[in-house]
């Protein structure tokens, strides 16, 4: 089975006060604040790239992390430099962080005839339509599949790492009971 690659993970925690994001913008240098295009503050982090978003509710999510660890690490260094600028108090340094979604691609070494994979999944499971774009969406409850005839398949929603792997299985086995070739 090939590797899967984690292309963004969401993770988020909730301060338990409101926060007021003009002083965060205008205490913050790496704060950056433009209400008119979104109502958050985001903190952007680099190698790796991370950013993290802010909102009036004290909701803070990271986004664009490949590994939880550098979510964690990334809303913990926000967290402390809004405490050292007196923005926050009482956060605790353990916050909780709520997995939120992850995107992870795989690449499969097989081209994909998505018409006619189309034609055997149920419809209510997928769909398929050239005009709109080259890619087939595999739906289930808890994420989505987007199928490209190269054999790339991009998986997301509210899942876990784990979760994903099966889902990739899952995929494999539908695509082979179909009638593709799926390389090992």
């Amino acid at each position: 089975m090939a590797d899967l690659i984690v292309e963004n993970l969401v993770l988020s925690t909730q301060l338990e006060q409101s926060l007021d994001l003009k002083k965060i913008d205008i205490t913050c240098p790496d704060a950056s604040y433009e209400p008119e295009q979104l109502p958050a503050v985001l903190f952007y982090y680099h190698n790796p790239s991370r950013v993290v978003i802010i909102t009036t509710q004290g909701k803070m999510m990271c986004t664009g992390s490949k590994t939880e660890a550098d979510a964690k690490q990334a809303l913990s260094e926000t967290i402390e430099a809004l405490k050292e600028k007196e923005i926050i108090k009482n956060a605790s340094k353990s916050s909780e962080y709520q997995f939120e979604s992850v995107v992870i691609s795989k690449k499969l070494q097989v081209s994909l005839p998505l018409a006619s994979i189309q034609e055997k999944l149920p419809a209510d499971q997928c769909t398929y339509d050239p005009s709109i774009g080259p890619w087939l969406e595999y739906h289930d409850p808890s994420y989505s599949m987007l199928l490209f005839p190269s054999g790339n398949i991009v998986c997301s929603g509210n899942i876990s790492l784990e979760e994903s792997k099966t889902a990739f299985e899952t995929m494999e086995d539908t695509l082979t009971s179909v009638g593709c070739k799926i390389a090992e």
